[in-house]
């Protein structure tokens, strides 16, 4: 359900484009007097005279003429003109032409503002219509020049738009080059807000400060883009649809789900109940996705049908019972038969002769890394580790040159990688694990998962101070309701099933402080990994918890704790016979 970066799902040069757009026709409008604002130092009888000429220049616009005669007019008329005023309404007129889809339009535009600035070079309106012209023309570099020789606050903004057309930001390493040489669009961008400019600027200010790896910054952006939603597609619609893809992949998902509920719409309350599931609230998650895939009051379920198939294969997903679960399957592969994850799903429900023959049969047991990678897994309950091993090879070896590279949306081959190091070392082939870690890192795939396998290989090394570095950091990516501080990549997420923190984290770190005779931080540690974990692995965490209450003389919380452990696992003998011990202690 996590999707891609908010960097990949905004259109930055489209923000831009409508930014510089508006405002650049109404600065130019009012700088220029409407159709006319007399030059500077010119004789009054030309000025007159030249008014009457746009006057009649208009008149002739306003018939729709050919493109080419107005062109030509406003040639004519590039002659006469005195002032940077006078060429600035001549300017603003090559504009609408080049808008109104005038071939060559913007070319004209361009060679018109070149003449202007050589001219007057020190007259930044003149400059904004030069870079925007360049950045339509495709000259991003001369695009760039202009802009950056604009310092108005007014025309920071149009400056703004046009070095973002011109693609200034559109990676971190060109938002970076810019960062460091303190180039004066960063700095516009932090100072960018509701008093000094619309939402467009603010949303590329957040968008360059998430480039330049100031996550944080761009936040204090994101409040301002949160006021009274004009429609789903108004302008302060997108700027709210903006903030709650912030809030969704930079960690406040609960926030995120509270302004897409206020846009509005399906698409919408499926992303809210998205937000939802992984903030970790699955009862209110469920009460959208009910809502979603139910009839209105006339019969008809008016969901788009890719929405409705997602929502019921989540509803399948969250059911614990096996009747509903297969229904609602059924149900979603009816309406989307391609739908990777319900046919996963629906396989994992049937026996193994039958889900093997359904998952082969699929077409896309050997283009889709889900698919065949649940092939092999369910082919583990008939094959021995040594076919395994050779075949989970073979596996990553047919999806390598899709990793890290799959669309968003579609789990990538660096889940292959991820469930490879979980398969070898759950079978204790070290040396596998050691040579899967090498691979991922060759090609590129990381992530916590990664991180964490390569901590449980310093354990068995017996590299306590690294591997126990290396765990704390993961610790700490975590915020308060369990997500990636950097979340958005589903193959590098660790979650457990129930999509909370991934508990086996703190349970390590407690045998590390443990070892160390550190009690009292490994008991600490202990309660966190059994908080996250369930069953028969919370069970044998709080066994390893009674041990530590033992060790520190509190031996009836270590009573305590063992019967918890219990409760969850009736039948973990481990915990039965320390019980039994305490009993014949007299520890009550």
């Amino acid at each position: 359900m996590i999707r891609r970066r908010l960097l990949f799902r905004v259109c930055i040069a489209g923000a831009a484009l409508a930014l510089l757009s508006a405002a650049l026709t109404v600065y130019v409008f009012v700088r220029s007097g409407g159709s006319f604002f007399p030059g500077r130092g010119g004789e009054p009888a030309f000025r007159e005279n030249f008014h009457q000429k746009l006057r009649d220049y208009d008149d002739f616009a306003a018939a729709y003429p050919p493109f080419a005669d107005l062109s030509r007019r406003l040639d004519a008329l590039e002659k006469e003109a005195l002032g940077t005023e006078s060429r600035l309404s001549l300017l603003k007129r090559r504009r609408f032409l080049a808008l109104g889809g005038f071939s060559g339009g913007w070319e004209e535009c361009l060679a018109a503002a070149e003449r202007a600035a050589d001219r007057f070079p020190g007259d930044e309106a003149v400059l904004a219509v030069a870079s925007e012209a360049a950045a339509r023309c495709g000259f991003p570099e001369k695009a760039l020049g202009y802009a950056s020789g604009i310092t108005e606050k007014a025309l920071l903004p149009l400056a703004f738009g046009a070095a973002s057309l011109a693609g200034a930001f559109e990676t971190p390493e060109k938002a970076a080059a810019l960062e460091r040489s303190g180039d004066f669009f960063l700095s516009a961008a932090g100072q960018a807000g509701p008093a000094s400019a619309g939402p467009g600027f603010v949303i590329n200010a957040a968008i360059v400060r998430v480039l330049a790896g100031d996550v944080r910054g761009a936040g204090q952006l994101i409040p301002s883009l949160s006021g009274p939603v004009s429609g789903p597609d108004g302008v302060s619609g997108k700027a709210l649809n903006f903030a709650a893809e912030y809030y969704y992949d930079f960690g406040d998902l609960r926030r995120a789900a509270e302004i897409y509920a206020r846009l509005g719409g399906e698409e919408n309350m499926g992303r809210a109940a998205d937000a939802l599931a992984l903030a970790g609230d699955r009862e209110h998650a469920k009460s959208l996705w009910i809502v979603l895939s139910s009839p209105d009051e006339n019969g008809f379920v008016v969901t788009p049908p890719a929405l409705l198939a997602r929502s019921l294969y989540n509803l399948a997903a969250a059911s614990e019972a096996p009747g509903e679960k297969l229904n609602l399957i059924l149900r979603a592969l009816s309406i989307d038969p391609g739908h990777l994850c319900s046919l996963v799903l629906y396989s994992r429900l049937l026996p193994l002769d039958q889900a093997l023959a359904l998952l082969a049969n699929s077409g896309a047991n050997r283009t889709e890394p889900l698919v065949d990678l649940e092939l092999l897994r369910r082919r583990r309950e008939e094959w021995p580790v040594e076919k395994m091993i050779p075949e989970t090879w073979l596996l990553l070896n047919r999806h390598h040159a899709q990793a890290g590279h799959t669309p968003v949306g579609r789990p990538g081959a660096a889940i292959l990688y991820r469930w490879g190091c979980y398969y070898f070392d759950f079978q204790k082939q070290y040396g596998e694990s050691a040579r899967l870690i090498r691979s991922a890192e060759r090609n590129g795939i990381g992530g916590l998962w990664l991180d964490f396998h390569r901590a449980l290989a310093l354990l068995r090394e017996n590299n306590f101070a690294e591997a126990e570095a290396l765990l704390l950091a993961i610790e700490e990516a975590y915020d308060r309701d369990g997500t990636r501080a950097d979340a958005g990549d589903p193959a590098v997420a660790v979650r457990d099933r129930a999509g909370g923190n991934f508990w086996p984290v703190p349970a390590n770190l407690g045998r590390i402080r443990e070892a160390a005779r550190s009690f009292d931080e490994a008991l600490g540690y202990y309660k966190t990994a059994a908080s996250r974990a369930g069953g028969v692995d919370a069970a044998r965490i709080w066994y390893r918890a009674a041990g530590c209450l033992r060790a520190l003389g509190r031996d009836r919380e270590a009573r305590a704790a063992l019967e918890q452990g219990l409760s969850l696992d009736g039948e973990n003998l481990p915990i039965r016979l320390e019980l039994t011990r305490l009993n014949e202690l007299g520890i009550f």
